[in-house]
């Protein structure tokens, strides 16, 4: 059972086999997907170095976040403005 809900997240590490003359990928790496996601289409990512010295030996290089800040303003834009006019105190 995981301990952390690790849902749109992820985390890249550094690649043992990676050579600078080789065909193999600096780092590898994994992200949880929050939701379905259809072929082709492209998903916004924000990626964060961790620093060398909070690094251990099975520690990441980057962490991955699915980045939704587009799709919450875009919610919150088009969501109903509150009804100002509308009084609900009771009048006794």
């Amino acid at each position: 059972m995981r301990k952390y809900d690790n849902t749109g997240r992820g985390a890249l590490w550094e690649n043992k086999y990676w050579t600078k003359d080789g065909d193999a990928p600096k780092w590898t790496g994994k992200l949880c997907a929050d939701r379905d996601i259809k072929t082709g289409e492209e998903i916004p990512l924000s990626v964060w170095l961790v620093p060398e010295d909070q690094r251990g030996d099975n520690s990441p290089v980057m962490r991955i976040r699915v980045d939704r800040w587009k799709e919450r303003k875009r919610a919150q834009e088009s969501a109903p403005a509150a009804d100002e006019s509308f009084d609900d105190d009771i009048p006794w």
